[in-house]
């Protein structure tokens, strides 16, 4: 998260300062002090996170479509996730893996992909992974067995250890409870869970790896519509980056947009499309024969899909800037 953030910053001042005729290098280090000790958050960060790398589907419902299942892994396949744990709270999926299996290969057939299959089970898991090494998608299949099943191994597993003299009592924390149970299935902890149904519970389903996964949920998979799925990744989006803008409000900010503008105002809100709301508002237009001259705007949205950087203003330093002698090229599109 860090690093983006620093390379994006950078390639904003560059092209600030890349073919500037500043006449003094203080000048130039009050500009970039600008963006000193500041969040800075770039609008492609906030409207595309990363991925998650392990999706859970969660079924709460009395029944399980197979067909409808598939689909929803097909679609999480296609935008590039890949690891998914499915349950469901009668351990259907689990007790029959062929059913899931060909839903899904039919969905799959012309995409030449690689699925390993995850079973708990003695006598399936070689059966059911015939795409093992290489995989580029590796699905867990769950039941209430598991999950508290686990600990409860990991749990005698550590204590044997312990009794062995190979592991010390003090050394046993977090990290190594992690590692422990995720060498039970192969996959990371699920960072991002779909339930399906109207209960507000996991039902059992991963209790210990699940403490920090970000939950939806939707109504019911029967009949699921991709719709859906976006409609969740948006509201997932909107909590992101209304929880990152929060702290920008009523405050100076400098917003660099796609199509090299940079606005400056106060930021009152924002809605779910990340469209911003200034007050006090002026744009900057650089020039390299006149300065840069600053254009009034007073109250002034800025489209959400324009945005590439925004960051708070330092107003003392950048009070102090003589704009006029400034002597810079236009900011350069950021469309690439």
């Amino acid at each position: 998260m860090i690093l983006p953030m620093i390379l994006a910053l950078l390639h904003v001042l560059f092209d600030y300062c890349l073919f500037a005729h500043l006449k003094s290098k203080a000048v130039l280090k009050r500009l970039r002090r600008l963006f000193e000790d500041k969040k800075t958050l770039s609008y492609n960060e906030l409207q595309w996170p990363k991925l998650p790398s392990h999706l859970a589907l969660v079924s709460l419902e009395e029944d399980v479509s197979y067909l409808d299942m598939a689909h929803v892994l097909n679609w999480a396949i296609d935008i590039g996730i890949p690891c998914f744990s499915l349950f469901d709270t009668q351990g259907t999926i689990k007790a029959n893996p062929r059913e899931i299996y060909q839903a899904l290969e039919g969905l799959l057939k012309d995409k030449g992909l690689k699925i390993k299959w995850h079973l708990n089970r003695e006598g399936q898991r070689n059966g059911m992974n015939g795409l093992s090494q290489g995989a580029d998608v590796q699905i867990a299949l769950l039941d209430q067995t598991d999950g508290r099943t686990d600990i409860v191994r990991t749990a005698q597993m550590l204590a044997e250890r312990c009794a062995r003299g190979d592991l010390a009592v003090q050394d046993i924390n977090e990290d190594l409870l992690d590692s422990s149970l995720q060498a039970n299935h192969g996959l990371p902890d699920p960072d991002l869970m779909i339930r399906f149904g109207s209960l507000q519970s996991n039902m059992g389903f991963l209790p210990w790896q699940t403490r920090l996964t970000e939950m939806h949920s939707i109504s019911s998979h029967h009949g699921i519509q991709q719709s859906e799925l976006v409609q969740t990744h948006t509201r997932r989006e909107s909590i992101k980056m209304g929880s990152a803008l929060e702290s920008f409000v009523n405050r100076m900010v400098s917003i660099i947009t796609a199509d090299g503008r940079n606005f400056i105002g106060t930021l009152k809100g924002f809605d779910q499309t990340i469209n911003l709301i200034l007050d006090d508002t002026h744009e900057r237009i650089y020039s390299p024969a006149q300065g840069v001259e600053r254009v009034v705007l007073g109250l002034h949205i800025v489209r959400g899909d324009n945005i590439a950087l925004v960051g708070e203003l330092d107003e003392d330093v950048d009070s102090r800037l003589d704009l006029q002698s400034m002597r810079a090229d236009p900011i350069a599109s950021m469309i690439h």
